[in-house]
């Protein structure tokens, strides 16, 4: 027999407020809105953002209270010159001439009225994997002469920022409100092609963000900006003593106008065993909490990569089962509420044609696809129910 165990609960401890979790849009809501039936789209908005229930008391969807919006660069207008696969192209509301298009992205657009005008999703989040190619370097969305540094043009900075405060403008006066815009993602990557992205400095990154806290300010906007979405816990510690600490003057943008106090990061990489998950974010949160005011923590974004996710499960010649990656996520979920004190927690991404390798851990919901891309079937994984 095991002894009794005594746990205590101390009611007048309090932590974090869970502000929101969320989802992204990339990259299969375009076609999906695009193309699908009504009926269909209308089941998958209700299973990502429905909060009622059904006549037996069963929620009708998971009632996700962040929706991630990919602020396209217009990728797609380049073809197979772009340097990716057509489905991880985007489009650009802006044009080359300086105007703008604003029906562009119309499938990412259909899920994103239905987030914000039917549902009342609380946050939205605007993301930008890169500057519109206009403003690169070498026009394109990606490091296309694989060097180290941002390919944002030097003398574009304005501009980019400018950019994303029309979009923010834009959409406040149709009724959709970004809560937060995050205008780079992964930067200490090298992202030489296959999709859209950049390297760049941290010098780099704060100057982004100073422009964009410029711009937003003078439009007078009430958008927060949530950087720089390090895709290891362990990056975004050695940034946070240079953005909100005294670490690096140049870099600091603590306090700045539109400029929050949430360290947005990403939990791939930080999953390979139980010890090592725990002590991560101690670390973490030792340096979140050492700046002040004491910063936030948005997990902006985690899938079943690699494979530290797969430790403790016997695991199979098929691949895993839908319940050995559910538990892999419930775990993550719980390290990174419990022990890192998130604020904010997202994953990637929502939608997939089908399975991987046999395996259903990349996406809530699955759909696989007949007649071309016009119609298919919607299969919500255990993903889906264990984040709702």
């Amino acid at each position: 027999l095991m002894s009794p165990v005594e746990v205590t609960v101390d009611c007048s401890n309090k932590y974090q407020t869970i502000r929101n979790f969320g989802s992204s849009d990339a990259w299969n809501a375009d076609w999906l809105g695009r193309l699908w039936p009504e009926a269909k789209k209308n089941r998958l908005a209700e299973l990502l953002f429905s909060k009622e229930l059904d006549e037996n008391g069963n929620p009708k969807g998971m009632g996700l209270s962040c929706w991630r919006f990919n602020i396209g660069s217009g990728s797609a207008t380049q073809g197979d010159d772009a340097g990716m696969g057509d489905s991880k192209r985007t489009e650009c509301f802006l044009n080359p001439d300086g105007t703008y298009t604003w029906e562009r992205q119309t499938g990412q657009l259909w899920f994103l009225r239905k987030a914000a005008l039917e549902y009342g999703v609380e946050d939205l989040l605007g993301f930008m994997n890169s500057p519109p190619i206009y403003m690169t370097k070498h026009g394109y969305a990606y490091n296309k002469d694989n060097g180290s540094n941002y390919i944002l043009a030097e003398d574009k900075y304005d501009d980019y920022a400018l950019f994303a405060a029309e979009v923010v403008d834009h959409f406040d006066k149709e009724g959709i409100h970004f809560d937060y815009i995050s205008p780079m993602n992964e930067p200490q990557y090298a992202w030489a092609g296959g999709q859209e992205g950049s390297p760049a400095t941290d010098q780099e990154i704060a100057d982004v963000i100073k422009a964009m806290s410029s711009a937003f300010a003078a439009k007078q906007l009430t958008t927060q900006l949530t950087f720089a979405e390090a895709g290891f816990l362990g990056s975004a510690e050695s940034q946070i003593p240079k953005f909100w600490g005294n670490e690096q003057p140049t870099m600091k943008v603590a306090g700045l106008p539109n400029v929050s106090n949430i360290v947005s990061a990403h939990s791939y990489w930080a999953d390979q065993d139980a010890q090592g998950m725990y002590d991560t974010r101690v670390n973490f949160r030792k340096a979140m909490d050492a700046v002040n005011p004491p910063l936030e923590y948005f997990q902006s974004e985690y899938s079943l990569l690699d494979g530290g996710y797969s430790w403790g499960h016997p695991g199979s010649e098929g691949g895993f089962s839908e319940i050995e990656c559910a538990i892999s996520l419930a775990r993550m979920l719980h390290v990174d509420l419990v022990v890192a004190n998130a604020t904010g927690w997202h994953w990637w991404t929502t939608f997939e044609s089908g399975s991987h390798y046999g395996e259903s851990r990349f996406a809530l919901i699955e759909a696989p696809t007949v007649e071309g891309l016009n119609d298919g079937f919607i299969h919500g994984t255990k993903l889906l129910y264990t984040l709702g």
